[in-house]
């Protein structure tokens, strides 16, 4: 996630909007729909390896307690940009 926010070049630049853009580019453009969708498939391939270590398991639901609010902003964001999934 880190490696794409600071190495994706953008359309618009983020000094132009606030935060994100208004129009959903920057996050599509450095999230696009191929990006989240194996991010979401490494997400859940952890998750299960872990079931049987109930520690792990908490510990990386501790870390990861934002990756649903992000999945939920994808697709908001991909909305604004006319991003097709």
């Amino acid at each position: 996630m880190i490696d794409r926010w600071e190495k994706t070049r953008w359309s618009v630049k983020l000094s132009q909007s606030t935060g994100l853009s208004p129009d959903g580019k920057i996050f599509s453009e450095t999230w696009p729909p191929d990006v989240v969708k194996r991010m979401t498939e490494l997400h859940n391939q952890a998750r299960s390896e872990m079931q049987d270590d109930p520690p792990a398991l908490q510990r990386f639901d501790y870390w990861l307690s934002s990756f649903d609010a992000f999945l939920q902003e994808a697709q908001e964001e991909w909305r604004k940009a006319g991003v097709v999934e």
